[in-house]
């Protein structure tokens, strides 16, 4: 068949190919973890005592709250150490938030204390993913440089 000389240039062009080792099975625990805490975040927006905001502003931000937690989650599963630390950065910071706020937390708690126990589920999932994401497979894994 002849070529249509009035027909566009035709040219593959693809993304690289990115090949990484196999994600270590602390990396795999580590996601699966996260996700769990996702959803038991999810959870506790629905359980929260009701407040002077309306619901729809809560509802609002909760989905961007949530969209941006789970791009997160996502990029940690492919392996970008970007995410990894801020992962780190994050719950660092609502780690601080939560001992500086100790009195107000646990006088809340007191109160709900089934919203308690899925704060204390939640961090204990995150800390332990922490460690996950820390040690030596998981690390070396995310530092190294993908095979284009």
């Amino acid at each position: 068949m002849e070529r249509n000389p009035y027909a566009p240039p035709v040219s593959a062009v693809a993304d690289p190919a990115e090949s990484r080792s196999e994600r270590p099975k602390e990396v795999t625990l580590a996601v699966k973890l996260l996700w769990a805490s996702f959803f038991i975040g999810i959870a506790g927006v629905f359980l929260r005592p009701a407040q002077q905001v309306p619901f729809i502003a809560v509802l609002i931000v909760s989905i961007m709250a949530f969209g941006f937690w789970a791009w997160v989650i996502t990029s940690i599963a492919k392996g970008r150490n970007w995410a990894r630390i801020l992962f780190f950065v994050l719950v660092g910071i609502g780690v601080v938030f939560a001992l500086l706020f100790l009195s107000t937390t646990l006088a809340l708690y007191r109160e709900r204390p089934f919203n308690g126990f899925l704060a204390a589920i939640n961090y204990a999932l995150e800390i332990y993913t922490l460690y996950l994401l820390l040690r030596a497979p998981a690390r070396e894994w995310f530092n190294q440089q993908p095979a284009q």
